[in-house]
């Protein structure tokens, strides 16, 4: 077996038992109200924009890597090396947001950190062998995974986001499955702690991030591009 797969297997092993511990233990919980409320928000934000990233990267890797002979340096891959990877960051970020306590985050950032650094440092050499200098170049102005504050308050969104690339994958599908996944589980979870569920609550919280995040791109979009 793969060393990949068996850490992969581990890995999900670890989640399960821990989501299954959270589930079943009010107690670990915070029990206000509006802490919960406000990290269920937060928490679909963070998968809006990690669905979000993972399509603007997959679509514009699709559109210039020329079938993966071709080094993409341009758009969001200007900004990080592992656009997809931050994508995927910032999901699991939400779920544990909306699902986890609080003060498990750190739980799930060393859970990340131990599923993908082998991989992406293993993907980083195979870049190497195959495009040299120009990717060592690559790698010395561009962050790995988290982009620089600077680089966050400066670049321009006309140069990153292209919505014909974006649309163009499977990946958007995940503007639907992730939220309501979330959604879902997070009824299960409301069930097994309180033994009851308030939907109507969920999807106010669901349908108010979209919306915030929605105008909040579109202004930031504007703003910047002017």
């Amino acid at each position: 077996m793969k060393a990949r797969v068996q850490t992969d297997i581990a890995l999900l092993v670890l989640v399960i038992m821990l989501t299954g511990i959270f589930y079943v233990s009010p107690q670990l919980h915070s029990g206000d109200e509006v802490i919960d409320f406000v990290l269920e928000f937060l928490g679909f934000i963070c998968i809006l924009k990690g669905t979000f990233l993972r399509m603007v990267a997959r679509g514009h890797k699709k559109a210039n890597s020329k079938e993966s002979h071709s080094l993409v340096t341009s758009g969001v891959y200007s900004v990080i090396r592992n656009p997809m990877y931050f994508g995927t960051f910032m999901i699991g970020l939400g779920f544990t947001l909306i699902l986890w306590p609080w003060w498990a985050v750190p739980i799930f950032v060393i859970v990340f950190y131990l599923r993908f650094k082998r991989q992406v440092r293993r993907e980083e050499k195979f870049l190497l062998d195959s495009f040299g200098d120009q990717f060592r170049q690559y790698c010395e102005k561009t962050p790995r995974i988290f982009p620089s504050f600077d680089t966050m308050l400066h670049f321009n969104p006309k140069k990153i986001f292209n919505l014909k690339e974006t649309f163009s994958t499977k990946e958007n599908w995940g503007l639907i499955s992730w939220p309501l996944l979330a959604l879902l589980l997070s009824c299960v979870q409301q069930w097994i702690l309180y033994h009851v569920v308030d939907l109507y609550l969920m999807m106010f919280i669901l349908v108010g991030a979209i919306l915030t995040y929605v105008v909040g791109f579109t202004l930031s979009y504007w703003i910047r591009s002017r």
